[in-house]
C-alpha cells in the first residue's frame, strides 16, 4: 500500500511555544532517517495501514495519537474540527504546546494540539509534520464520510434528525435503558389542522411553518433530548433517563411554546397549535410498541379537542395510581 506523500498543497500551520511557523510540505518522498527517534519508512507504512482501518474520525485520531506517542512523548493531544462538531481530547494539558491547523487543498480539516511540560524541539516538530502527512488524507476521508452520514440522518427542510435517525437512536436508547434500569420516555406531536394551512396559504408557507415549529422545539427541549421530524407535520422527542412526570411537564412546555410563538410568513400571521402524546418505556417493550403508545395518546389529544397533552400512564418506572389513559391539559 503506497504511503500518502506530502504535497505542496497540504499545509500544516504550526504554532509552537507561541511562535507561528508555516510548514509547506515539499513534493518528495519521505526519506528514512538513521536517528532512532525518527520514524523510518517501514514504521510510516505501519501507520498508514492503521489509519486505513476506520472511517470514524474519533477512532482515527485515537490511532494517530497512539502511534505518535510511540515516537515522541507528550502529555496531551486535542483535535477539533472547525465547526467543533468533533472534539477529541486525551491526556492532561501541559505547559508547552505545539499546535497544527491541518489544511488540505484549501479545506480546513481541523486543529491538532499537542502539549507537555517541557518544550518541543525543532527536530520533534519536524517529526510531527512527517506524521501529519500520513494523517491528513485519512482524516479528510473520514470527515467526508461523517458529513455524508449526518446528511443521511437529517431532515432537509427542518434541520432536525429524520426518521432513519429516530429508528437508530431509539433502538439504542431502549437498549441502554434496559441495561442500566433507567427510565425512557418519548413525546409525539402533530400540528393541528396543518392541511388547512397548506390549502389556504400554499405549501411554501406550510414549509416555513414547519421550520418555525422545529425551531420552537429545539429551543424548548433540554440539551440531552433528541428531536426528530417523524414525517409530514409529526415530530418526536426522545428523552433518555426521564420518567413520565418529567416528560409530561416538558411536553406541556413545548405545547405552550408553539401556541405562543409568533409565526410570521411574509404577510401572513400563522397561529399554530400542536396535539401531543406522551409515553414511557415499560418492561420489555420494543421501539414499535413504545411509539404505538405515544401515537395512541396523540390520537386521544386530537379527539379531545386538539392543542393538549395526553399521557399514557402505564410505566413501571413511576408507580402512578391512574387509569391506563390519562389526560393532562395545559
Amino acid at each position: 500500500m503506497p504511503i500518502p506523500l506530502p504535497s505542496a498543497e497540504n499545509s500544516f500551520i504550526n504554532k509552537s511555544n507561541n511562535q507561528r511557523k508555516i510548514a509547506i510540505m515539499p513534493k518528495r518522498p519521505l526519506q528514512p532517517v538513521k536517528k532512532p527517534n525518527r520514524p523510518n519508512r517501514g514504521w510510516l507504512l505501519k501507520l498508514a495501514r492503521a489509519l486505513q482501518t476506520t472511517l470514524d474520525t474519533q477512532e482515527l485520531v485515537r490511532i494517530f495519537s497512539d502511534h505518535t506517542a510511540a515516537i515522541l512523548s507528550y502529555d496531551s493531544i486535542r483535535f477539533t474540527t472547525p465547526d467543533s462538531y468533533i472534539e477529541f481530547l486525551q491526556g492532561e494539558p501541559g505547559k508547552h504546546s505545539c499546535h497544527y491547523d491541518v489544511v488540505l487543498h484549501g479545506d480546513a480539516l481541523g486543529a491538532v494540539h499537542f502539549t507537555r511540560n517541557h518544550p518541543f524541539s525543532e527536530e520533534e516538530t519536524n517529526i510531527l509534520e512527517d506524521l501529519l502527512c500520513n494523517f491528513v488524507h485519512p482524516l479528510h476521508n473520514s470527515l467526508r464520510y461523517g458529513r455524508a452520514l449526518r446528511a443521511s440522518m437529517q431532515d432537509a427542510l427542518t434541520g432536525l434528525r429524520n426518521r432513519a435517525s429516530l429508528d437508530h437512536n431509539l433502538a439504542r436508547e431502549i437498549q441502554l435503558a434496559g441495561r442500566y434500569s433507567t427510565p425512557l420516555s418519548i413525546i409525539m406531536l402533530d400540528l393541528d389542522r396543518f392541511k388547512a394551512v397548506n390549502d389556504t396559504f400554499g405549501h411554501p408557507v406550510g414549509d416555513q411553518v414547519l421550520q418555525a415549529v422545529a425551531a420552537e422545539l429545539r429551543e424548548s427541549v433540554r440539551d440531552s433530548d433528541i428531536v426528530f421530524r417523524y414525517g409530514g407535520e409529526e415530530f418526536m422527542v426522545v428523552l433518555s433517563n426521564t420518567g413520565l412526570v418529567g416528560a409530561s411537564q416538558l411536553a406541556e412546555r413545548v405545547r405552550q411554546a408553539v401556541e405562543n410563538a409568533d409565526i410570521s410568513v411574509g404577510k401572513y400571521e400563522i397561529n399554530a397549535t400542536i396535539s401531543v402524546g406522551v409515553a414511557s418505556l415499560n418492561g420489555d417493550e420494543n421501539a414499535h410498541q413504545l411509539i404505538e403508545k405515544a401515537d395512541d395518546a396523540l390520537y386521544q389529544s386530537k379527539n379531545c379537542g386538539r392543542n393538549r397533552v395526553t399521557v399514557i400512564r402505564d410505566t413501571h418506572h413511576e408507580p402512578l395510581e391512574s387509569p391506563k389513559h390519562g389526560t393532562a391539559q395545559g
